[in-house]
């Protein structure tokens, strides 16, 4: 069965344990009501509040000696949303009460919790603690702490090649600074499962979305209709310095970008160029290092003011002019401009999320003379099977048992919300991939383009197998047959080098037995939502009559 399952019952499956988390959670207040949540100390019952920052950067170093929050957690292990909540439903197991700053039983707690972690981490746990509570978890704590917003916070955002330490706490209670600088890897798979935006989801979940909004209707609206208020998420999320440091430090993207530029000069002397979100500028650059006479560099985030410096500072703010907003809406490149030549990096994750496409697309119908050229040309959206009953087990699974504790609505969300790896390893790959779209940007339909309408799919199993999900992932071509000039192209498949996108797992309710060389047919349809022209909607509908629905925030 792998039809999608409702949320309708997500509380607790026994209300044995209420009176003891309002107890935890709520200290006496039985006002739980999402937006007002009291938020109670992990250590000690003597503090709720409901502002996460007063309890994290005032109550826990006043009460607790807990000055940094977020390399605390690094030292112990906690580095994304799955372990964070595994954290708190093992503190909470342990019905824990520090009374001084001093107390030592503290830093056995914490000590324990990295041992028992690591432990479940690298096989050797059996993912249970004793005395852990039975029942669903539903503390506030889960879900109003986004780890990946935390740990930016501190500096402590990590990319495919970056290994952070656990710096040490300033209280040597806590954490004993001459023993605790723990070198551990920063997962990226797990940092990146806030792409689907867990908190948001969450959050939204808890104000009582009922399940069947979960997949709204396919969206009519362009992303050029959005308001600044609605836009302004995405656009904000595109401001900050890590992400750009990130995608800049993947070798693939960056690389392939530099190589095609530099490598094809004579696509770009004496040529008008526009790049369109332009970002850091990066791309905007080497054009002009190719010859370009004139690049139109325009992006809506405020990053495109680091991006003039960043062109002053390598000596080419004469060559390069930015533009602050959408291109849609900027009426000095509405009337009269004509460039030769388009550059952009819009892939996402799942080649379509975002929605930046439609923008590009926009770009080439008005401002890219006859005959003129868009960079890069062709990419391809592709679906696999891969069988791999430790992925499932870690993520699918996981909220079965969290410490002897279930946490079903996590489970829930993580069937219908995909899930962005880094980490597939490629024999776990076992059936061919099919072609779900092929753009072409030069010939593309602005209105068709960036939606999947029910495509045939037929995916051939290399060996004996379990489908545990499905994958998609995309391939580019900078030049389409027939151009001219020197060619580059990546994948960012499973088979293929990491890259910042990584792959989009689907995970499937009930994994799918395939012997050798079988086929499983099923459709596929990948569209926007109407509440959210950026986000994904994807649809596989089974050759059983059943349908499969994941929506990507």
């Amino acid at each position: 069965d792998y039809t999608t399952v409702g949320m309708n019952n997500c509380g607790s499956d026994s209300d044995d344990n209420d009176d003891d988390y309002v107890e935890l959670a709520n200290d006496g207040d039985t006002d739980m009501s999402i937006g007002q949540s009291r938020l109670q100390c992990l250590f000690c019952r003597n503090q709720a509040s409901v502002d996460l920052d007063d309890l994290i950067n005032k109550h826990l170093p006043a009460a607790h000696g807990i000055a940094n929050f977020a390399s605390l957690l690094v030292s112990i292990g906690v580095q994304d949303q799955p372990t964070w909540v595994q954290f708190v439903a093992f503190v909470r197991s342990k019905n824990f009460n520090a009374t001084t700053t001093e107390d030592g039983r503290l830093q056995q707690l914490l000590d324990e919790f990295r041992v028992t972690a690591g432990a479940v981490q690298d096989g050797s746990g059996d993912n249970t603690m004793p005395s852990a509570p039975v029942g669903d978890i539903d503390d506030p704590l889960m879900y109003e702490v986004d780890i990946e917003e935390l740990l930016q916070s501190q500096g402590l955002h990590a990319t495919a090649d970056l290994r952070a330490a656990g710096k040490s706490n300033s209280n040597s209670q806590a954490i004993d600074k001459d023993q605790r600088i723990v070198e551990l890897e920063l997962q990226v798979e797990s940092l990146k499962t806030q792409i689907v935006s867990m908190s948001t989801v969450l959050r939204r979940f808890a104000l009582g979305g009922n399940s069947d909004d979960v997949i709204p209707a396919a969206s009519s609206r362009t992303i050029a209709e959005l308001k600044d208020d609605e836009d302004g998420y995405y656009v904000d999320s595109y401001s900050g310095a890590s992400i750009h440091a990130e995608m800049l430090q993947d070798r693939i993207r960056t690389g392939g970008y530099h190589d095609f530029i530099a490598g094809n000069p004579l696509l770009f002397n004496e040529r008008v160029v526009m790049d369109v979100g332009c970002g850091t500028g990066i791309l905007s650059m080497f054009a002009a290092r190719a010859g370009a006479a004139k690049v139109l560099a325009v992006d809506c985030a405020e990053v495109i003011a680091r991006a003039k410096e960043a062109a002053a500072e390598n000596g080419l703010e004469n060559r390069i002019s930015f533009y602050r907003g959408k291109l849609e809406q900027l009426d000095e490149l509405k009337v009269g401009v004509k460039v030769d030549a388009i550059v952009s990096e819009w892939m996402g994750y799942c080649l379509l999320y975002e929605g930046m496409l439609e923008s590009v697309l926009y770009a080439r119908d008005h401002c890219l003379k006859p005959g003129g050229a868009v960079y890069p040309r062709i990419c391809n959206l592709l679906l696999c099977g891969i069988d791999s009953e430790e992925l499932y087990q870690r993520n699918a699974l996981y909220f079965d048992n969290v410490y002897g504790v279930r946490v079903s609505f996590l489970k829930e969300r993580c069937l219908s919300e995909p899930h962005v790896a880094y980490d597939l390893q490629s024999d776990w790959v076992a059936t061919s991939s099919a072609l779900v779209c092929s753009i072409d940007m030069l010939t593309a339909s602005a209105y068709t383009s960036a939606k999947v309408e029910s495509v045939p799919v037929q995916l051939t199993a290399l060996r004996d197998c379990k489908l545990h999900a499905i994958v998609g992932y995309f391939d580019v071509d900078f030049l389409g047959n027939g151009d001219a000039g020197v060619n580059v192209s990546f994948s960012t498949g499973p088979l293929s080098q990491v890259t910042h996108w990584g792959q989009t797992v689907f995970y499937l309710r009930s994994p799918i037995s395939l012997s050798s060389g079988q086929v499983l047919e099923f459709h596929v349809s990948i569209l926007p939502p109407h509440d959210s022209p950026r986000s994904l909607l994807v649809e596989f509908d089974w050759s059983n009559g059943t349908r499969s629905e994941f929506r990507m925030d």
